[in-house]
């Protein structure tokens, strides 16, 4: 009879070999939970007069069940995501904020706008692990030109580094 040690190993194993299969396949994993995407039109389709995108892929598990059996699950998966970016959503909300009023009465405050509109929401890093991140805040204070805290290096030079990112936008 085998240990829990060995099942985990075992399972491990497979959930790694599938991974790897998809990944050599062209499917990247969004998130930790094994859901796997692919930046194809087959798997892409976008929301007539929207900005949004459905992404279609594959949900994976392998674990060991009742009787020692060591089943597969492989599921159809779906997920929504906006196609512009944060940035993008920024400053389609300053302007609006901008062309509020006249008057200070009527002119939206662009950090409350901010805060109502982005913060809370989940955002997905089209770049490196492609992991979705929540926006606890936005500094409107601070631009790609500062340094990152606790370093001497910049936002700007972080993403070219790690990322091979020229970020544009710099204000």
């Amino acid at each position: 009879m085998t240990n829990g040690n060995d099942k985990n190993m075992g399972t491990q194993f497979m959930n790694v070999m599938v991974k790897t299969m998809l990944q050599d396949l062209k499917f990247f994993e969004i998130g930790t939970n094994s859901q796997f995407y692919q930046k194809t039109q087959d798997f892409q389709h976008q929301v007539a007069k929207t900005s949004l995108d459905v992404w279609s892929g594959y949900k994976t598990s392998v674990d060991v069940y009742d009787g020692m059996k060591v089943k597969m699950l492989i599921d159809f998966s779906s997920r929504i995501l906006r196609y512009n970016s944060v940035n993008d959503q920024m400053k389609e909300l300053f302007n609006q904020a901008r062309k509020g009023g006249r008057n200070r009465r009527q002119r939206v405050n662009v950090e409350q706008l901010f805060q109502k509109e982005i913060v809370g929401r989940s955002v997905l890093a089209d770049y490196g692990n492609h992991r979705i991140y929540r926006v606890h805040a936005i500094d409107v204070k601070k631009s790609p030109q500062d340094t990152i805290a606790d370093s001497n290096e910049t936002f700007l030079d972080y993403y070219q580094k790690n990322y091979n990112i020229k970020i544009r936008d710099v204000n």
